[in-house]
Formats: structure tokens, C-alpha cells, sequence
């Protein structure tokens, strides 16, 4: 790494968030669930998995949604929302032809399946587009009430605020498998804006 990518490096990452210790008793058999996940996103996405990122990852989820559905039956909790599932951009997956034809020409995306909660969240949706292209190279913000749900099929259709917008640069797979860009990836815009390769969008 040069001086130039060093620098560029540091200033993208973001302060670390304050962490406390806590000690947990779980059943073994959980344990060998969550290191047998572990072991498998690892061997196909390319990328280090641990069970401590899994518990850490479901007990946000756990939060927020406990927050959501408490507020939503009139309590008023002192928590900050935004610490809990601070992102506003949806990554997802998509053939060339589909991204062309639905993302590119009418200004929308569908099916998606999501977690309601977090698919609400969502300002900014961009896609990944698969092989020959392999790379990111379009977002679109997304309509007010833009957000559409499907009772039928249970799921999402997304509006697009005008025509997607091109990245200042594509961002390439990089040195991942293919199969990390499977699934939805929930990021902040600035993350989006300043990855060089697919890669970047796990740092967020």
C-alpha cells in the first residue's frame, strides 16, 4: 500500500464505537450452530465470519425490533434509533438484463425480500450487477413512500426518485467470492460513495 491509499484509507474509516465486555451462558448446541454459519459464510464468501460478529449482528436486530414494535404500542423509550441500524442503503443482486431493463428504464426494483424494519429504513437502494459486469456502477434514491409491499407474494417493490444516478466509479467484486453479493447488504451511503471494491461495503 502506497501513501496515497494509506491516507485514503484511515480517513474513510469511521471513530470505533465504545464497547463493554459482557459475560453469556448459552447452550451448546447454539454455540455449534452459530460456529457451523460461521464456518460456512466464511468458506463461500471469502471473508472472516465469527460467531461473536453473529451475536452481536442478531442482538442489534433483536433491538431494534423490540424498539419499533414497544414504540408502535405507545412507549416512549429513551433509545436512539439511528445506533441501532444506522444505514440507509440497500445493496442487492441483479443480472444485466434485469438492471438494465427495470432498474435503469423504469426507475424501480422488485422482488425484494427483506426485514420490514429495515427495508423501511432505506433512502438509497444500488445494485450489484453479476458477470460480465461484476461491479456496482448505479444508485438511485428512493421515493417518499416509495416503498411498496406485496401481500400476495410477502414481497417489496422500490420507487425510484428519477433516474438512477452513475458512481463516480464502479466498484468491482474485488478479492470476494461471488457469493457475498448473494444477499441484501445493508450500508451507509457514505460507505457506498467510498468503496473501491465490493469488499469495502463489510467495513461499514
Amino acid at each position: 500500500m502506497n501513501g496515497k491509499d494509506f491516507i485514503k484509507d484511515r480517513l474513510k474509516k469511521e471513530p470505533a464505537i465504545p464497547t463493554k465486555q459482557l459475560n453469556i451462558t448459552l447452550d451448546t448446541r447454539d454455540v455449534d450452530n452459530l460456529e457451523k454459519i460461521a464456518a460456512l459464510l466464511t468458506k463461500e464468501t471469502s471473508q472472516t465470519t465469527t460467531r461473536n460478529e453473529l451475536i452481536k449482528t442478531a442482538i442489534k436486530g433483536f433491538l431494534a425490533e423490540s424498539v419499533e414494535e414497544l414504540e408502535a404500542q405507545g412507549y416512549d423509550l429513551d433509545i436512539d434509533d439511528a445506533s441501532l441500524f444506522p444505514y440507509d442503503t440497500l445493496i442487492l443482486p441483479a443480472h444485466q438484463e434485469g438492471f438494465i431493463e427495470t432498474f435503469l428504464g423504469d426507475n424501480k426494483w422488485f422482488p425484494i425480500r427483506a426485514n420490514d424494519y429495515k427495508i423501511r429504513k432505506m433512502k438509497y437502494i444500488a445494485i450489484y450487477v453479476g458477470a460480465p459486469v461484476s461491479a456496482i456502477t448505479h444508485y438511485g434514491k428512493l421515493k417518499e413512500d416509495g416503498i411498496l409491499f406485496d401481500e400476495d407474494t410477502e414481497r417489496y417493490t422500490v420507487l425510484l426518485d428519477g433516474p438512477a444516478k452513475q458512481l463516480p466509479h464502479a466498484i468491482p467484486l474485488g478479492n470476494i467470492n461471488a457469493a457475498a453479493t448473494r444477499y441484501p447488504r445493508y450500508v451507509k451511503l457514505s460507505t457506498l460513495l467510498s468503496a473501491d471494491t465490493y469488499e469495502d461495503l463489510s467495513n461499514n
